[in-house]
């Protein structure tokens, strides 16, 4: 049995125009390294579309070419995210040259399938000897027959025949009935049969020269397929920042929790008692959603928010994201309160995690319009109207700082 582990960071940040190897470690049940049979990573954008597809070769099957997964160690891979960036990569399409989202897709098999079977020895010498590979993996090879026929009748040619999941090899003979076929003739019609060549190769044995002619042999199973084992898939969630994310990241973890704790980055020993980079950053993208959220109309993005002048803004708002994750620690164990011969433990966050958050969003209901309005196009316009009660009463009604027909109307 296999099982992935993705690196300590739930989401891997990466510099942009950087190169990171970003990774996955897979361990057998009684957590040791383990090497997978097949491994391949998969990139995706955040649209779903394929990006760049990668399989893991041992070193001395490896292009030239990279960008190529990399094995420092026992069931340990990276692929170096962003190598094209000096121009090495063919492909141009291993890139973190500008903001984006991607998943790293990570497949693995501990133990590949076996293609099922079979080396038929029709009796007429050794270098009649024919080796029938299935072409799908494992079991459903096991279901493939071969059988050698002899029409009975002189001048026939040779032909391949396919019924169902059975081959069957009609061979060809001269004017007296006798076989004339070899066991070279068969490769090449084989091969020309695309029916059979869909579920069936033949090779010549290793030691047959494929010189001798073939005769009857009834209908033979391939044998010996086994499936492969269960696929494990991961997934890696990773981001291309600007270098301001890495500088608010101590800014942000000082605000939101003020308490030094360890954060091992081991892959062998991980600790989780603080934030790690990944978490934060997902907070402080959810910071920037709720200041997209309000109006005025105008979107920010990690690479054109103003942080210089209105970082702490920022902060704010993602300090609301991180507190919202907090409101329920874990959902299968949060309970409010535990005790056991005397000592007790009491869960009392929420009430003063709602009570903060209420605060802050009440002071930025006022601070994120105002900010907004720095980066919007704004005039006046004066008219003159006449009476219209159904107007007077809406206009009314609104708020200050409401979107009326499209206009940012603050009302004074």
């Amino acid at each position: 049995m296999l099982q992935g582990e993705i690196s300590p960071h739930d989401t891997e940040l990466i510099l942009v125009n950087s190169v990171k190897n970003v990774g996955a470690t897979f361990k057998d049940l009684n957590d040791n390294p383990i090497a997978p049979a097949k491994l391949s990573l998969e990139i995706l954008s955040i649209d779903g579309v394929t990006v760049l597809y990668d399989v893991y070769l041992p070193s001395g099957d490896r292009s030239p070419n990279p960008p190529r997964i990399l094995n420092p160690g026992i069931g340990v891979y990276e692929f170096p995210f962003g190598l094209d960036n000096g121009l090495s990569d063919n492909t141009k399409t291993n890139r973190t040259t500008q903001m984006c989202e991607y998943l790293f897709r990570w497949s693995a098999t501990l133990t590949a399938g076996v293609q099922a079977l079979v080396t038929i020895d029709p009796g007429t010498g050794p270098n009649s000897l024919l080796k029938w590979t299935s072409v799908p993996n494992g079991t459903p090879g096991n279901f493939i027959n071969v059988e050698y026929i002899h029409p009975g009748t002189p001048n026939q040619t040779l032909q391949i025949i396919r019924t169902g999941s059975t081959i069957q090899v009609y061979l060809a003979t001269n004017a007296l009935a006798n076989v004339t076929t070899i066991a070279n003739d068969v490769l090449p019609a084989v091969l020309a049969s695309t029916v059979a060549s869909e579920i069936i190769t033949v090779a010549l044995a290793p030691t047959s020269l494929g010189a001798d002619p073939l005769a009857a042999v009834s209908s033979t199973p391939l044998i010996g397929g086994i499936d492969a084992s269960p696929e494990e898939v991961i997934y890696t969630d990773v981001k291309i920042v600007p270098t301001i994310i890495f500088a608010l990241l101590n800014k942000f973890r000082l605000m939101i929790d003020k308490t030094r704790k360890l954060v091992n980055s081991d892959p062998n020993d991980p600790c989780y008692l603080g934030y790690t980079d990944g978490q934060l950053s997902q907070y402080l993208a959810g910071g920037l959603q709720i200041i997209n959220s309000y109006q005025p109309y105008g979107t920010f993005n990690f690479f054109n928010f103003p942080y210089f002048d209105y970082d702490f803004i920022l902060l704010e708002t993602s300090l609301i994201a991180g507190l919202l994750s907090q409101n329920l620690y874990a959902v299968d164990n949060d309970i409010p309160q535990w005790s056991d011969n005397g000592s007790s433990f009491l869960i009392t966050h929420g009430t003063q995690l709602a009570q903060y958050i209420n605060m802050l969003t009440q002071r930025l209901d006022k601070l994120i319009p105002q900010f907004k309005l720095h980066f919007v196009q704004s005039g006046s316009i004066h008219y003159q109207m006449g009476a219209n009660y159904r107007l007077a009463q809406l206009i009314s009604a609104a708020p200050s700082g409401s979107l009326f027909r499209n206009l940012y109307c603050k009302l004074i």
